[in-house]
């Protein structure tokens, strides 16, 4: 079992409000020098708690910002595939990440109209929501 103590979680944290921060830049955030960053972002991808992560680039901010943790079934590539096109597809999620733990996927998205996030949302619940044990939808402040 791996083991995660605070300044992972510090590390984590810091990637998970800005996932392009540095190395120099988590260090700053998590009060631990740059190399003691670098190591332990390594052993977490090793040790596998960050399995994987893409960026969806987008330019704009907006006053909608939501968190969305999916918690998936066993699912084959294909459906996974199919699920992380519509993701970097789509015009809301600005970061998304899949890791170890109850929530697998992480998700940030951020909306000039909330209208938009609603949709997104509605198809993630109806397109594929056989993919999915559990849902948290969460508003960021």
């Amino acid at each position: 079992m791996v083991k995660i103590d605070k300044k992972d979680l510090l590390i984590l944290q810091a990637l998970d409000k800005d996932s392009r921060a540095s190395f120099s830049q988590i260090a700053k955030y998590c009060k631990l020098s740059k190399e003691t960053v670098r190591y332990r972002y390594n052993r977490l991808i090793l040790e596998k708690v960050l399995v994987g992560f893409w960026m969806v680039p987008k330019l704009d901010r907006s006053k909608f910002a939501y968190k969305v943790l999916l918690k998936t079934k066993a699912i084959s590539e294909k459906s996974f595939e199919d699920f992380r096109k519509f993701i970097v597809d789509s015009k809301v999620v600005v970061w998304a990440a899949t890791s170890n733990g109850y929530w697998n996927i992480h998700l940030n998205l951020i909306s000039f109209k909330d209208y938009q996030i609603s949709e997104f949302l509605k198809k993630i619940l109806t397109t594929f929501s056989n993919l999915f044990l559990d849902i948290q939808i969460n508003l960021k402040k």
